[in-house]
């Protein structure tokens, strides 16, 4: 996820008891970040430090994992068969 406020993205491990977790955007902001929604366990997750704050898993924190930002052109090259979702395709 990048937050374009800070110029810098996190990333965490989605998985909790080896399950993996799908988040979605609740629609809500916390302080610079957004607030992730778990569907399954209607949990709300600070974006910034992986945390649930509300819900089934509220004080559980996801393990931050490293990322790094690279341009498209230097990716491309080391990952070729690479996709890339094209929004305005859907209309």
């Amino acid at each position: 996820v990048v937050v374009s406020a800070l110029e810098s993205g996190y990333m965490h491990n989605r998985l909790i008891d080896a399950n993996p977790v799908v988040f979605g955007d609740s629609g809500f902001r916390l302080g610079e970040g957004i607030v992730f929604y778990d569907p399954a366990t209607e949990s709300l997750w600070d974006q910034l430090s992986g945390t649930a704050f509300r819900g089934e898993w509220a004080g559980v924190r996801l393990v931050r994992i490293t990322a790094q930002t690279i341009y498209w052109r230097d990716w491309i090259v080391d990952y070729p068969d690479s996709l890339v979702l094209n929004v305005s395709a859907w209309g």
